[in-house]
């Protein structure tokens, strides 16, 4: 919930990301024959993708899905998306009181980068992500919550088709201002150029595991290429692989250097631990 609630702050000019509110009225207005209308549009209009993994000849397939789908004409594979990343003018924040004991603190961060087929950066923003809280070896995991012991978790994650990075973590109500300097403080770390050999290679191992856990579903892996031949990047699995672990620490510190925090949306737990139990077992 704090997730999206940021997220509303964070698209707040961007007509084309409704807030939840929004999205739950224009669903509850949606007929029947409003949505036999969009979906008798899609067969007439969209591009069908096929992705295939097995050890049937893939032209049998495709004569199979030919046959199948012979009745529809389906729209040309031909457009090619361009990530835009999502920037505020002013930071913008918000809290909401709420019946739980734990507070959940969200912040949303620009990169000002996206994925794009004239730029490798985003392995760079990836890169960045990993380091700064996307893995059990990143300063957040190891400073925030294990060193100063501030927060019951804290991690990061980027969008590389919007550019944002997300901090999610659950903390103690009274600790909301010391969780916030010290999240803010190890990004400061990155954008002075504090990371060791040890974190940059660790780093790269991580992300680098991720990527080859791709190779074990195949859901995962239409994901992957379907996302990046949208965009027109031919990159497989591992030119990724390759490019995350040629990027440098100088690399990091300049995509660092761009991020700055422009939301921020806090759950303010308004019951006590011993509350909150009591609640669960009755």
């Amino acid at each position: 919930y704090s997730i999206k609630r940021c997220a509303e702050l964070m698209f707040e000019k961007y007509e084309e990301y409704p807030t939840v509110a929004e999205t739950k009225t224009i669903v509850s207005s949606a007929t029947l024959d409003d949505i036999k209308a969009h979906y008798s549009s899609l067969l007439r209009s969209a591009a069908l993708e096929v992705f295939y993994l097995g050890s049937t000849d893939p032209s049998a397939i495709a004569s199979s899905l030919r046959t199948a789908f012979a009745e529809h004409s389906f729209g040309a594979n031909d457009t090619i998306c361009t990530a835009v990343p999502i920037l505020r003018d002013s930071f913008a924040s918000a809290s909401e009181p709420m019946p739980v004991s734990q507070g959940k603190l969200t912040m949303c961060f620009s990169t000002s980068v996206a994925i794009s087929p004239e730029s490798d950066d985003y392995y760079a923003a990836l890169m960045l992500n990993e380091m700064f809280g996307g893995s059990p070896s990143s300063k957040l995991f190891l400073n925030v919550r294990e060193k100063m012991s501030l927060c019951y978790y804290c991690s990061s994650s980027y969008s590389t088709y919007s550019g944002i990075m997300t901090v999610s973590s659950g903390i103690e109500v009274k600790k909301f201002e010391l969780v916030k300097k010290a999240i803010l403080e190890q990004l400061d770390k990155i954008k002075a150029g504090e990371i060791s050999e040890h974190e940059l290679e660790s780093a790269k191992r991580s992300i680098s595991n991720a990527y080859r856990q791709l190779y074990d579903s195949p859901f995962d892996l239409q994901s992957f290429y379907s996302g990046r031949m949208l965009f027109g990047i031919p990159d497989t699995i591992d030119d990724s692989i390759a490019k995350l672990c040629a990027t440098t620490k100088e690399d990091i510190v300049r995509i660092a250097e761009r991020v700055k925090l422009d939301a921020l949306f806090f759950v303010e737990g308004t019951l006590s631990p011993n509350e909150d139990e009591e609640e669960d077992d009755e």
